[in-house]
């Protein structure tokens, strides 16, 4: 990396402390990052978990600093980290051309004249998490409740639109980007390079991949950060993903592609070496306890579709525009809703913390065959039936369909596409091969989850439940 003369140094409970290089700080200071402090982590799990207040801004602080160690590393090892698979070494046409890919690749990752990659690399693990929803992933629920809405659809497309041309934070990456040109002789920050990187974990270059999948993978520094992040502050579990283990073994390997004009390319992806594959493990086994016991805690779930009703009543009558959620923060848009009569009465419970009562939480697998049947026939991405079957529930029992909550999650299956390096054999294992535990086994479990807003209607609600569902 660039020697910087000078860096800001923040205390942080997970890695000590985070150095921000000082000619970074007006990217940090810019209004849509800062945004991030006021966006919880973990959305409402502090009704549950008191300690959980965390933000995106500390995660993001996280993430950058472990693509800052990672880039580090990679600057200074780069020769002995790429690994070429025994099947090229065979062809001597292909060989070449890893070779030469291998050279360019060089001089772009560790020569101070093309530093604008490494800066890339940096801004989009900072801004990663930058065009988040207020509420955590309360979006996705509303998305799937309300197919219709002309939506953004989720946090990675409006990146798309903030960091687009023409506005202050493209701006702001562009006034950096000249400051880095004048010091170090190297081209432009490309914005397109940090967009590919955050939203698809690829590179508009393919031999720099890797760098995209650094950001955005089955296996990321995003992953490593907020699973101890918040595995730190739930209590929940009281270990810590090893990171300096696993980014000293990382890997980087060639990929040669056919493009449409016959023309063969060396792509670069990560890969990690073989025997890290325990601590890989511990990343699936850390990601399943904290599903289990935080993200689908049913209680977080409630709030979550508590709060997605206060939305939905807030845009069905004009007092909220669906926009607004990938501006304002949590605490502005609680307020927000607050501006509906119906909305407020939500926000005031969730403020209270009177949490609707569970009325049913049965895991999918053990639901009547023909109740599944019902539910698998249904659109896996349009759920704007819970919305019907919610109020003819609310009328069978005598509530309001606002004082009723019928959750379905999708499908949380996790799949690790993750290649490990086998130095003896010079070739790459599939992980899901060389692992004692499936995915199906460390996925999380899915729930059927209604609850009401009265104690005293639960019986009556649980025994009509399915017989209000078309």
């Amino acid at each position: 990396m660039a020697n910087f003369k000078r860096y800001l140094l923040i205390p942080d409970p997970i890695y000590d402390s985070i150095h921000i290089p000082e000619r970074l700080e007006k990217l940090i200071e810019n209004p849509l990052f800062q945004r991030l402090r006021f966006l919880k982590q973990l959305a409402f799990s502090y009704l549950i978990y008191p300690s959980t207040t965390h933000t995106r801004f500390e995660h993001s602080l996280g993430v950058f600093h472990l693509t800052h160690l990672t880039l580090n590393k990679l600057r200074i090892e780069l020769k002995s980290r790429i690994v070429v698979p025994k099947k090229y070494l065979d062809d001597i046409s292909s060989i070449d051309l890893i070779d030469s890919a291998k050279l360019k690749l060089y001089d772009k990752i560790v020569k101070e004249e093309n530093i604008q990659y490494i800066y890339e690399t940096l801004i989009a693990a900072l801004y990663h998490d930058i065009g988040h929803s207020a509420f955590g992933h309360v979006i996705n629920i509303l998305n799937k409740r309300n197919p219709n809405y002309p939506k953004l659809s989720n946090d990675k497309l409006y990146v798309k639109e903030i960091l687009g041309e023409k506005t202050l934070l493209n701006k702001s990456i562009n006034d950096f980007s000249e400051k880095i040109q004048k010091d170090h002789g190297c081209d432009k920050i490309k914005v397109e390079n940090i967009i590919e990187m955050i939203t698809r974990g690829r590179h508009k270059e393919p031999d720099l991949n890797f760098l995209g999948e650094l950001i955005h993978s089955s296996i990321d520094l995003d992953r490593i950060d907020y699973l101890n992040r918040d595995c730190f502050y739930s209590g929940i579990i009281n270990a810590k993903i090893p990171y300096n283990y696993l980014i000293s073994n990382i890997r980087i390997v060639p990929h040669i592609r056919t493009r449409k004009d016959k023309q063969r390319e060396v792509h670069f992806y990560l890969c990690f070496d073989k025997k890290a594959r325990y601590s890989l493990e511990f990343i699936l086994i850390s990601r399943y306890f904290m599903y289990n016991q935080i993200y689908h805690h049913y209680k977080e779930k409630i709030v979550e579709n508590m709060i997605t009703k206060a939305i939905e009543i807030s845009i069905k009558e004009g007092d909220l525009e669906y926009n607004q959620l990938f501006k304002l923060n949590d605490e502005t848009a609680l307020h927000a809703l607050k501006r509906n009569k119906k909305a407020k009465n939500i926000v005031e419970k969730i403020y209270e913390r009177k949490i609707y009562y569970p009325v049913l939480k049965t895991n999918f697998l053990e639901l009547d065959d023909i109740v599944k049947l019902k539910l698998i026939e249904e659109d896996p991405d349009d759920f704007s039936f819970i919305r019907v079957w919610e109020e003819k529930l609310a009328e069978k029992i005598g509530l309001d369909s606002m004082d009723v909550i019928i959750d379905i999650p999708t499908s949380s299956y996790y799949e690790t596409t993750v290649l490990l390096w086998d130095e003896d054999k010079q070739e790459l294992l599939n992980f899901e091969d060389h692992t004692q535990f499936s995915n199906i086994s460390l996925n999380p479990m899915e729930y059927v989850l209604c609850a009401i807003s009265r104690k005293d209607k639960i019986k009556e609600a649980k025994k009509e439940l399915f017989n209000t569902l078309d």
